[in-house]
């Protein structure tokens, strides 16, 4: 009979199937001539369920090589079984090891202890393998395990659901919400294989009508109108609920405990979201990929070499817009703008997946009055060389973001029409070149050296002389109470005395540029 006293123990030592331990002995036997049936212990091996008489501890664990589940006991149950034949029956049993199917547990943790003595417990046990099984799976798939998220991919029948939201920092209510779906198997039955991001997602882009334009991020300011892959509609609060159970439940299968959901989430860095969605009663079998632990992952399991050093954190993952430069895949339009937000996540997954099939859509960016056209930022090397100045959003003008793991920003929330060109400029001097909007040297009459169209230096109308700070700052070179030049670091240069200064001396400007004439 089994304990039914509630055990668990640790997995470690837990390697050997128990239907293939009464296997292998029948092939052990079987390979050297041994007469099993006419020993004084034969009956031990007449069948299964007369093997499993032995009252036998077991666990059950997944395969972290297959993924499949199996019931296990460990090398010195089986060494108790060898000593019964031998203290009962007088006869020595070899323990056959090498017909043996070792298993090594995907598990790490305890697992709950059983006892097995005859077939219809082993029955009872077998069946929630399954269970087991869609466990592991998940939990492999949500900590970006490369090889079982492919196999989900060349399965050709799932569909992929990039959901992204956008949420007040006060309130918490939801502000935006957009989406982008690829349906494999409609593809596939299609003759359509790999998908074309640009016509094959099923996109959108949903704004809350009751607080746009009313409710304003500080953080991590929002852009509900630059989604630049379609039109954005307005909802009311009232029916987004509504919305985003549909469009699950129109892509999901129906809910099981041993089976995995034809549906997977698609998101980075899901931990926020997941427990917002749990409120529309979500599948409980439904696969979740975080692209981040994916790409990690990935960037893991490539050589290191000295050509291409590794210049990131154990265990870093890159926020979207680094993931992906990282992957050479341009783009142009403002995050924290969800529907912009779950399209590129879309696309860095299918990228990671099958990066030569990949077809990169070209960069787009809400075309509205007052924005100016620009370049796509070049693209930077895959082998994960970042400088760590830049992996923190230092050193390089740009601010960074907390919502969903870090973008470039706008300086503020008012600068609406030069936004665009801003997180382009940025980076675009992060990666060493300049963008190619800045106007040209002469252009509208002002100084090359002018940020923004129409201005000077320091901001002055263009063709205008210095201000009362710059007539300040000569006078006082002038006098001697200043010095002449400011070096880059270190001290100011020492003062000459009076024959040895120059005799035609110019009044020097301070960053080395000439006096501006009246």
């Amino acid at each position: 009979m089994a304990s039914n006293d509630f055990s668990l123990v640790d997995v470690a030592g837990w390697e050997w199937d128990l239907h293939g331990i009464y296997s292998a002995y029948l092939g052990h036997f079987q390979a050297y001539n041994i007469a099993w049936y006419d020993r004084s212990w034969g009956h031990l091996f007449a069948s299964f369920d007369a093997f499993l008489n032995h009252n036998w501890p077991v666990v059950v664990v997944t395969d972290a090589r297959t993924g499949r589940g199996h019931i296990v006991t460990r090398q010195s149950n089986i060494q108790a079984f060898v000593r019964m034949i031998r203290t009962r029956f007088g006869e020595n049993m070899p323990m056959a090891n090498e017909n043996m199917t070792a298993v090594i547990p995907y598990e790490h943790g305890q697992r709950q202890l059983r006892h097995i003595s005859d077939v219809n417990m082993y029955k009872k046990l077998h069946n929630t393998l399954p269970a087991a099984v869609l466990a592991a799976l998940r939990s492999r798939v949500k900590h970006g395990n490369p090889k079982e998220i492919s196999r989900l991919w060349q399965r050709k029948d799932m569909s992929f659901l990039a959901l992204d939201f956008e949420w007040s920092e006060k309130s918490l209510v939801v502000l935006e919400m957009g989406y982008a779906a690829i349906r494999s198997a409609h593809l596939e039955a299609s003759g359509v294989w790999p998908p074309i991001p640009e016509s094959n997602y099923r996109k959108g882009h949903y704004i809350v009508s009751d607080y746009v334009d009313k409710v304003h991020n500080r953080i991590a300011p929002t852009f509900p109108w630059d989604y630049a892959w379609g039109e954005s509609q307005l909802v009311n609060k009232a029916k987004l609920p509504e919305i985003i159970q549909a469009l699950i439940t129109s892509l999901a299968s129906p809910d099981s405990e041993s089976t995995a959901n034809t549906l997977v989430l698609v998101t980075h860095t899901p931990a926020g979201m997941l427990e917002r969605l749990q409120e529309l009663k979500l599948p409980s079998n439904l696969l979740v990929v975080d692209i981040a632990m994916l790409e990690r992952q990935l960037f893991q399991s490539r050589p290191q070499t000295p050509a291409m050093p590794m210049m990131r954190l154990p265990n870093q993952t890159l926020p979207l817009p680094m993931l992906l430069t990282s992957r050479n895949i341009p783009f142009l339009c403002p995050f924290n703008n969800s529907g912009n937000d779950a399209f590129y996540t879309l696309l860095a997954f299918q990228h990671l997946i099958e990066p030569e099939t990949t077809r990169l859509p070209p960069p787009r960016v809400k075309q509205r009055d007052g924005y100016p056209m620009v370049a796509a930022p070049p693209p930077m090397p895959q082998n994960g060389s970042f400088s760590m100045g830049i992996l923190n959003g230092a050193g390089s003008g740009m601010r960074t973001m907390n919502g969903n793991g870090g973008t470039t920003r706008r300086l503020s929330a008012g600068l609406d029409e030069l936004s665009v060109a801003q997180q382009a400029a940025r980076m675009s001097m992060m990666n060493g070149s300049m963008p190619s909007f800045f106007p040209p040297a002469g252009q509208n009459g002002g100084s090359s050296s002018g940020s923004i169209k129409g201005t000077g230096p320091r901001g002055r109308p263009p063709n205008q002389g210095p201000n009362k700070s710059d007539r300040d700052s000569e006078s006082r070179r002038r006098s001697g109470s200043m010095p002449r030049s400011i070096g880059p670091s270190g001290p100011s240069s020492p003062r000459l005395p009076p024959d040895q200064q120059r005799s035609n001396s110019r009044p020097k400007m301070i960053n080395g540029g000439s006096s501006h004439g009246h």
